[in-house]
């Protein structure tokens, strides 16, 4: 089975796209969001549709500090599948989605590029902070990736 990980409509349409390109391989998909408006909730049902099983992940809209630790921290707790073939996603900055990939297993990573970076003047694809704040974030959450270390898997 494969993992595909999205975070925005644009994300769930290319993602559908990638499930066709792979007819005969089964996908387990997955939305993240904050805010779960109508857009939102029916791009999740468009991924759901197109894989064999699927699961949505809240962020959270307004939580702050200590609060959304440990609502990543939780995450690990939410992960039914834990082992993939294949592993598709665009966002390779994003915290949310490598504490996800902490706890599971993959032997391939594929990125796909939504072309947000296009839009801002300093692309920030690769970029993390580098603080020791940020480090102690990581290790708390179980996070064993970063968006550097996804170029050399």
């Amino acid at each position: 089975m494969n993992l595909i990980l999205c975070c925005t409509p644009l994300q769930v349409l290319i993602a559908r796209k990638i499930i066709e390109l792979h007819p005969n391989e089964q996908f387990f998909g997955v939305m993240f969001g904050g805010v779960w408006d109508k857009k939102r909730t029916l791009y999740a049902s468009k991924l759901a549709e197109a894989c064999n099983g699927s699961m949505n992940i809240d962020t959270g809209k307004d939580l702050k500090g200590f609060d959304s630790l440990k609502l990543m921290r939780q995450l690990k707790n939410k992960i039914t599948y834990k082992s993939f073939d294949k592993v598709f996603l665009a966002n390779l900055n994003s915290l949310w989605l490598q504490t996800y990939l902490s706890h599971v297993s993959f032997k391939a990573l594929y990125t796909f590029d939504d072309g947000s970076d296009n839009i801002f003047p300093y692309p920030n694809l690769l970029r993390e902070p580098d603080t020791f704040k940020y480090k102690l974030i990581k290790a708390f959450i179980g996070d064993r990736y970063s968006a550097v270390s996804y170029t050399h898997l």
